[in-house]
Order: C-alpha cells, then sequence, then structure tokens
C-alpha cells in the first residue's frame, strides 16, 4: 500500500463550512508523478462521538459518491466490511459496522514487514515521529471475561491514535471496494491527465495548496 496523503480539516464539525471544505477536497483529484489525475473512489467517516447527526446529514444523498457513515465494532473475527448496511438509526442512513480489530490485526501485520514487497507499507519521506507514535499505538492484549480469555486493543498510555484510526478506515474503505485488482491498474493507467485537461490550472493550484497547507497532526489519511 502507499499512503498518499494525511491531512486535517480545522474546524467546528458541527458548521456547514467545514463540511463544505471536506466535500471539495474530496471531489479534488490528486495528480501522479507523470500527471495522471487519480479520484477519490470511497470515502468513509467515523459517525461516532458528538457529531453523529452532522455525519449523517453530510453522507445523506452521495451513496454515488460511495461517502459512507461507518460506525466501528471492536471483538475479534468480526467482519471488516459488513455484507449489508443498517439503516436502524435516527438518519436513517445507511451505516456500515465495521470490525476495528480486524482491520488493525492485518495492518499491524503488515506494519512488521521490513522488505518492500506484497503487504509492505509505503509512507512519504515527510511524515514525523508523532504520526508514526500515533500509528503504533495501540497494542494487543488479553483480558478475562467470565472465564475466558478475549484479546482486545488497548492504548498505550496516553498516546494519541487518531492516525492509525484513520488507516484503518482507510483499510476498510478499500475493502468496501472488494477491488479487481487487474482492472484498477488498467484504469489507473489510462486515467487522465492533468496537462491535457481545460482544468489543469486549479487542480495543480489545489493540489498545491495541500502539499503547503499540512498542519502538525492532520486527521485523514489517503491511501491506494
Amino acid at each position: 500500500s502507499w499512503s498518499l496523503e494525511y491531512k486535517q480539516i480545522w474546524g467546528d464539525p458541527s458548521t456547514p463550512s467545514l463540511w463544505a471544505e471536506l466535500d471539495a477536497y474530496l471531489a479534488t483529484p490528486s495528480i501522479t508523478a507523470d500527471n495522471r489525475l487519480l479520484s477519490v473512489k470511497v470515502t468513509c467517516i467515523d459517525s461516532g462521538g458528538h457529531n453523529t447527526a452532522d455525519v449523517y446529514r453530510f453522507v445523506r444523498n452521495k451513496a454515488g459518491r460511495r461517502i459512507w457513515a461507518i460506525k466501528g465494532v471492536a471483538g475479534q473475527g468480526k467482519p471488516v466490511w459488513p455484507s449489508r448496511a443498517s439503516k436502524n438509526n435516527k438518519g436513517k442512513i445507511p451505516l456500515f459496522l465495521v470490525g476495528v480489530d480486524s482491520a488493525k490485526d492485518a495492518i499491524y501485520r503488515r506494519l512488521s514487514i521490513e522488505a518492500p514487497g506484497p503487504g509492505y507499507c509505503h509512507f512519504p519521506l515527510d511524515r514525523d515521529d508523532e504520526y508514526y507514535a500515533q500509528l503504533t499505538s495501540e497494542k494487543r492484549v488479553t483480558k478475562w471475561e467470565k472465564g475466558f480469555p478475549k484479546r482486545v486493543y488497548v492504548k498505550k498510555d496516553d498516546q494519541a491514535n487518531e492516525a492509525l484510526d484513520c488507516r484503518v478506515y482507510a483499510y476498510v474503505a478499500l475493502h468496501s471496494l472488494a477491488p479487481n485488482w487487474t482492472r484498477e491498474l488498467n484504469t489507473a493507467r489510462t486515467a487522465p491527465r492533468a496537462d491535457l485537461t481545460p482544468v489543469h490550472a486549479s487542480i495543480t493550484a489545489l493540489t498545491n495548496a495541500r502539499k503547503a497547507d499540512r498542519p502538525a497532526q492532520p486527521e485523514a489519511d489517503a491511501a491506494v
């Protein structure tokens, strides 16, 4: 896997301006080194916390862009991506209950791979130590409940874990696509080129702005 960008949008999630900025960000393609345009295939937004209604409002009517509300469910053996969405929520929107522990198992296995090849994780050179501290901020331990062992993930001390959460949700998003890699590779190879499109200037400006305005602790991980 290749982690392309890790970004934070500052603001109050209860205000429309933050969601408008996120919407514009998701609609902006990335530009490869050879000027191909790669668009966002799928987006997963955590609906837990204090802004559930705002998430529901944002994802409504965005199924065509594969922008989904998700909620993490802990526990060993749970599927990374469910077979169907639930609409048993106040917003009556498709809500996907995702197996975060299963995703963490896969991510930590792959992070342990030291040589480039299948399963190896590639990261940009500009990631700082705090990013990797957050990425490895949890460990798996065994707890006993009613006489039975239960393996759970716990945070190490008070270390923030936003980078790990974002990596988990990027992995979950990938599973939602069930991609055919041969077809995806061919699609990427024939993607439109930025230097051959009328919107080249505006796309380039937005991409450069992304690179220039990266806060210290972003909260979105775009991966391919």
